[in-house]
């Protein structure tokens, strides 16, 4: 009886069971006993791989990344972030997931470019001579230095107001100005909270990244 077997996977499954967890995941998944639903297949085989059901890994990989690409394909890219970081934690050979995890992390509204740093080594471990790992990260890489150097002339700009250097303070604000607003992205706000100044720096240069499937 398919449909009594069902109800005692369900059973088994939601009391911790790995296994029959895995069961209700390919029950959804296959349509078999039940309309075929992946979201629940997700979710039951999800169950599956935090109990340690090994036999999970695999298919739950494989559903994972088809629900981040549709999260990245709806611009949701916390959402698909962790997804591809799923699938990493199951499958920690999957190129693709690294790459396009580092790509929705970069895509954010606010960029996490730590853990997209962190995603994209992974793949140039994976594939060494991969060039949209590499292009992403000379993208970083421009964030970084770039960040450094506004932070630098903000020093030098607080140095100068506190030694009484008004007209290099000033000079400093509109170098900063010119050279970065013409150049960059607006993204972060920068401030001399205790001159009452304010300055507005670009930090992050546009540039479209690549989507590996």
């Amino acid at each position: 009886d398919k449909s009594r077997a069902i109800e005692w996977f369900k059973y088994a499954a939601e009391g911790g069971n790995g296994e029959a967890a895995y069961r209700m995941g390919m029950c959804y998944y296959l349509s078999d006993g039940v309309w075929k639903d992946e979201k629940k297949a997700l979710n039951y085989l999800k169950m599956a791989v935090s109990a340690n059901c090994s036999m999970a890994n695999n298919i739950y990989s494989l559903l994972a990344y088809r629900e981040a690409e549709r999260q990245m394909d709806e611009k949701e890219y916390d959402v698909a972030a962790n997804w591809f970081n799923e699938v990493v934690q199951y499958d920690r050979n999957n190129l693709a997931a690294c790459i396009n995890a580092g790509y929705c992390y970069l895509s954010q509204a606010y960029p996490a470019y730590e853990s997209a740093e962190l995603c994209l080594n992974q793949a140039l471990k994976l594939d060494p001579t991969n060039q949209a790992a590499k292009n992403n990260l000379a993208i970083i890489a421009k964030y970084k230095s770039t960040k450094a150097l506004i932070k630098q002339y903000i020093s030098n700009g607080d140095n100068y107001y506190n030694t009484g250097n008004y007209e290099k303070a000033v000079w400093d604000i509109q170098f900063l100005y010119i050279t970065f607003i013409k150049r960059f992205l607006l993204y972060t706000f920068y401030s001399y909270w205790n001159k009452g100044l304010q300055i507005i720096m670009i930090t992050r240069k546009p540039n479209k990244f690549f989507h590996i499937f």
